[in-house]
């Protein structure tokens, strides 16, 4: 139990009556338990850290850092433990919350054990300097006794104890029991799978225990699956995301006159950034990292996407997606449906446009071709769809089921590998649709997509084309999911909808079409109403007049 220090002016000695002194015991009582329940009250109180000027001064908590441990305690309430995957730009302070937190439990709980793990022995080394700072720098009554105190341990005599590992070695930390552990800059360890292996299987999942996996992103790797997934609330983990802008102090006086950029303009509206911001984010860019915006997208992510980019350009600018992610443009003109059927281990992706918006994106696992013909036809009618495109690599099934429920002029198979329209400009029909969509983003007036992070991952995994014997043409689709971890289904499907240009005799023929099947609706409608009235009839479903096929199967 931590002892506070008596209160100011209050000797034991001080000749205050015996029931003020019992008070003042009490409320010491009281200090003392806040001080072990509640980790913010403790850091303020009891911590000390150094910042970045190198002054020595008090822990009280950033916004990134009070954001975090509302997460934490979150968490804690909800499910007993802490499982948590921090994405984060540089200089936050995350680690040094971590780190506080898990000295704050060693200290206030009997026969801990807590591991520190990074990448490499410079960061484990920095990383324990701040658990020193703490030990040392602890006020004298709060402080316990140190049995162990070297590089690599520090053990109580409350029998709790830190080590620390480098993450070089697959071996570390097997066989150890641990209840905390801080695995620092996760992205950049080499050995991950032997990594969870070892020191991985060190920590029980039993209540109360608590696993940090933080770091800031290196690409597309083992870090970036594992944040997706814990995304997706797919496991154990939870993802927390802290962008630059919540740290106060990156802020600038801005050089007047201050102009603001395109780009700039654009951040100002999705994020609401000030010209503050703007001007520490253009001085960051300008003269610490060699005017590569690229690399501060990499070290100060504006957002969970852009963060895990690889080096060189996407096609797909985060921030115009992102700018079209929250566009409030209400679409208007033609229903246009295009959808990717899935290949091996990939999902049916169904998209519905009408002008400058999609509407609406529809995404399945393990889809069959009848349960996909009944759907799309669906659709088709629902939506009265002008044109409906698929891909033809995996869809001709779907293609030729359609045909024979008469969509053959609604429905379109295109082949993603054959001659673009514009064949002296583009190597294949697929540069040319990923143009065609990018361009139709960044038309004036602007464009609307689902807000939906899956989108956004799905267009930052397509790199830039590059030009083959004067012709644009992108890595190959298999290529991508090897490399970025991902399949880009949903941008095919997006891509789909700009094939071909819809002419006026394609929206004759569908209105067309859709009055058909709306007077055939209606006459099996009637005629089912005036069957199952006849009197004596049984009330049952009915052969005759029961649902269209395709309802059926989807």
């Amino acid at each position: 139990m931590i002892v506070p220090p008596m209160p100011p002016g209050m000797p034991p000695d001080s000749g205050k009556p015996k029931v003020y002194l019992e008070m003042v015991k009490e409320q010491d009582v009281k200090l003392a338990k806040r001080l072990e329940t509640d980790f913010r009250y403790f850091a303020a109180r009891c911590l000390w850290i150094v910042d970045k000027g190198g002054n020595l001064i008090r822990f009280k908590f950033n916004d990134a850092q009070e954001y975090f441990h509302s997460e934490v305690e979150k968490m804690l309430a909800e499910k007993g433990l802490v499982r948590m995957i921090v994405l984060k730009g540089r200089q936050q302070g995350l680690s040094t919350y971590i780190i506080g937190r898990l000295f704050w439990i060693a200290i206030t709980r009997e026969t801990k054990s807590i591991c520190i793990l990074s990448h490499d022995d410079d960061s484990v080394a920095r990383l324990f300097e701040k658990v020193e700072i703490f030990n040392n720098e602890l006020p004298e009554q709060a402080r316990p006794k140190s049995e162990e105190d070297n590089k690599y341990a520090l053990r109580f005599a409350n029998k709790s104890k830190f080590f620390v590992l480098t993450a070089g070695s697959g071996n570390k930390g097997r066989g150890s029991t641990t209840q905390f552990r801080h695995e620092s800059e996760r992205a950049f360890f080499k050995k991950p799978k032997e990594i969870n292996a070892g020191v991985g299987q060190s920590t029980a999942d039993l209540p109360g225990t608590e696993i940090y996996r933080e770091s800031t992103a290196n690409g597309y790797n083992h870090f970036q699956k594992e944040y997706t997934n814990a995304r997706a609330r797919l496991g154990k983990y939870r993802a927390v995301f802290i962008p630059w802008y919540w740290q106060s102090e990156y802020a600038s006086e801005p050089v007047q006159p201050f102009i603001r950029t395109q780009t700039e303009e654009r951040l100002v509206s999705i994020y609401g950034l000030t010209d503050a911001q703007l001007q520490w984010r253009r001085d960051k860019i300008k003269d610490d990292l060699d005017d590569d915006e690229k690399e501060f997208k990499k070290e100060y992510p504006m957002n969970d996407v852009e963060a895990f980019q690889m080096t060189g350009e996407s096609h797909f600018d985060t921030e115009e997606v992102m700018a079209c992610r929250k566009s409030k443009i209400v679409g208007k003109g033609i229903p246009i449906l295009s959808c990717d059927p899935a290949g091996a281990g990939d999902r049916t992706i169904i998209a519905l446009r009408y002008g400058r918006q999609f509407v609406k994106i529809w995404k399945y696992k393990n889809m069959k071709d009848p349960r996909l013909i009944g759907i799309l036809a669906q659709l088709i009618d629902e939506f009265r769809v002008v044109k409906c495109f698929i891909d033809a690599g995996y869809g001709h099934g779907v293609i030729d089921g359609l045909h024979k429920l008469e969509y053959n002029r609604i429905v379109v198979g295109v082949h993603f590998g054959k001659a673009a329209i514009d064949a002296d400009r583009y190597a294949n029909k697929r540069a040319e649709m990923y143009f065609n969509l990018r361009k139709w983003m960044r038309q004036e007036g602007g464009a609307r997509i689902p807000d939906d992070d899956d989108i956004s991952q799905d267009m930052a995994a397509i790199p830039e084309a590059e030009a083959h014997t004067g012709r644009f043409q992108f890595m190959d689709k298999k290529k991508i999911k090897k490399e970025y971890g991902r399949s880009p289904d949903i941008v095919d499907a997006l891509a789909l909808s700009f094939a071909f240009p819809v002419k006026e005799h394609d929206v004759d023929h569908a209105k067309d079409k859709h009055a058909a099947i709306n007077s055939r609706n209606n006459s099996q409608v009637t005629a089912f109403a005036t069957y199952r009235n006849r009197p004596g009839q049984n009330r049952g479903p009915s052969r005759r007049f029961g649902n269209r096929p395709w309802q059926i199967a989807a």
